[in-house]
This record gives structure tokens, sequence and C-alpha cells, in this order.
């Protein structure tokens, strides 16, 4: 195992430097002299959205072709992502090669962290571990997003802790990072948008408080035609419940998975050229928009998510990322 990291980190740092994309200006994303400060609060916009993704094209690739991957994506369209996404089992040593590269290019790292069991966590056993994880992340002094646990409402994670338990497994561990001095850690909360409906009843039950989350999150996914039954629903239908919930809170708000598949033609552009009036009309609170750019076979059935299904679609995710790119302005800019 240490001998395949090495061989990672070898290889991503063998990755040129890059230059800016064409028609992407210098600074854009969080700067590394905004960095500096590697403050929470220096993650969210004075105005627009921040654009990122998960970009992948398997369940195996190395660090290295996700790197590829990204920088392809982003010199397609003309940008760099201020946001890049990455998963986490719970016993994952990280920052990963793949995550330095991430912060070394000038984005910001979305690290989503899987949870485990709440017995196993209350219990102590894995406190020194979760140590050295909170001083590898204070150690790259910059801003990280940190998704700890996400998805926690639904059925093979809702099982390894009751809502009480999650939300004293969350507490546990942000108490462990703070000691360890990760300031620069902003706390993502993410559940799924299912959790929002019938007045938010079961998100209200994993709610670790407002004093312990940075980001209020939700994942949702418009599942029509590939998921048997699903009906075909807009992006403000998906998000509306969650974010009247969210903006109650007062947090700075994180779409941290979305994704459409193709249906006709013309329909799944029609329905990303959607998301950037929304944005600004009924979501203004949205201060960063993750999209899931990825093919995943679920059930013996294909999900891709990917942007460039169409042509069209393409185009219609190349005018959204120019859109979010025109309205955004970070602090100091």
């Amino acid at each position: 195992m240490t001998a395949l990291v090495v061989v990672a980190v070898v290889a991503v740092d063998a990755i040129p430097e890059e230059s800016e994309p064409a028609g992407h200006p210098p600074g854009r994303s969080l700067g590394r002299a905004a960095a500096g400060a590697a403050t929470r609060a220096s993650l969210v916009p004075v105005e627009g959205t921040r654009l990122g993704a998960w970009v992948a094209v398997g369940p195996s690739y190395d660090d290295l072709t996700r790197a590829r991957l990204v920088t392809e994506r982003e010199r397609r369209l003309g940008r760099r992502y201020e946001i890049v996404h990455n998963f986490h089992p719970f016993t994952d040593p990280f920052p990963s090669a793949f995550d330095r590269f991430v912060v070394a290019g000038d984005r910001t790292l979305l690290l989503s962290w899987n949870g485990t069991t709440a017995a196993r966590i209350l219990g102590g056993g894995a406190d020194a571990m979760i140590r050295a994880r909170a001083r590898a992340l204070r150690r790259l002094r910059q801003p990280v997003l940190l998704r700890f646990w996400w998805e926690m409402n639904t059925r093979v994670k809702a099982a390894w802790a009751e809502p009480d338990e999650f939300v004293e497994v969350w507490r546990y561990v942000h108490r462990i990072f703070d000691e360890e001095g990760a300031t620069n850690v902003a706390w993502v909360w993410c559940p799924t948008t299912e959790a929002f409906a019938a007045n938010a009843e079961v998100a209200e039950r994993y709610w670790p408080g407002a004093d312990w989350v940075d980001w209020v999150a939700a994942d949702g996914y418009n599942f029509a035609p590939a998921k048997p039954g699903a009906a075909y629903r807009s992006f403000a239908t998906t998000f509306a419940d969650f974010y009247r919930w969210a903006a109650r809170t007062g947090k700075p708000t994180m779409i941290a998975e979305v994704g459409v598949l193709e249906r006709r033609p013309g329909e799944k552009a029609a329905w990303l050229d959607e998301l950037a009036p929304v944005l600004r009309t009924r979501f203004p609170r949205v201060g960063a928009l993750v999209y899931f750019d990825t093919r995943r076979i679920v059930d013996g059935g294909v999900r891709d998510w990917r942007i460039d299904t169409s042509a069209s679609s393409l185009a219609a995710f190349d005018r959204l990322a120019g859109d979010l790119d025109a309205g955004l302005r970070m602090p100091g800019q």
C-alpha cells in the first residue's frame, strides 16, 4: 500500500505546470494570496455561486488519471473549477496526491469523508487516526470544505447511527479537529434532498446545531429515466424544500451533488440552462454548486451524469460555467 501511494505522489507531481485555460482570468478561483489566511469565511462568495465538480470515469482509477480528467475538463470549458470534489472512506489516509493536486492548482478541495458506526467513533478507538487527519488538513494551509458522513439519512448509512448518535459523532469529531487547530476546515453538513420533505422532519433529527456547521448542503438528482418510477424533475423542484429550510439557518448553502440524465434530445441541455437563472432569482444564498460528472452502473443500469453526453449538454454546461463565472465575486475582489 505504501509503495502505491508513493507512485501516485510521483505521478501527480510529474504533471507539467498548468497554464490558465483560454478565456480564464487569473485569480478567478480562490487565489493563493487570499487562501493564505486559510479561514472558513474566505470560502463564501460575496456574490454569486462557485462552480465545482466530481470528475470521474469509473470505480477504479489512479490519482494521475483523475488529475488529467480535471484538467481536460477545465481546458474544454476554458476555465478552472473553483471547487474540485474527492471522496475518502473513513480509514483512508488524506490528503491524497489528488487532494494535493487540487489545492496546488488554485482550487478549493471539497473532501467527502465517509463515516462508520457511531460505536466505533464514540468508543475512542479512532481518536488517533482522526487527530492525524486533522493535523494533515491543517498542514495544507489552505481552506478545505470537509463533508463528513454525507447522506447520513440514506438507508445504508442510517444503519450506522441513530440520528442522536450521528449528532454526537459529528460534535465529537469536530471537537478533535478544533483541538488540533484545523481552523482552515469548513464543516459541510449534507443529507439528500429527501430529508427536507414533509417540513424537513428527517433533516431536523440529524442537525448538529448551528455552532457545529459552516455550510448546509444537499445532494439531489433528476433520476429519470434510469431509475424505475422516477419522475422527471426540474432543478428548482429537486432542491426547493432543501433551500427553504437551509435559508432559515442563515448558513452558506451548497448544492454538493447534482446531476441530470439524457432523455429526449435537447432536454438535458434545457435542464442545465435552468440552473443559473434559478440560482440568481430563487436560490440566491447558494454559494457553491458541485456537479457529479461521471458515469455509473447501478443495479445493472447506466446512469450517465457526464456533462458531455451530447453536444447540446456540453454547450449548456459551458453556458452555465460562463454565467456563474460572470456573477462570482469573492472577498477582496
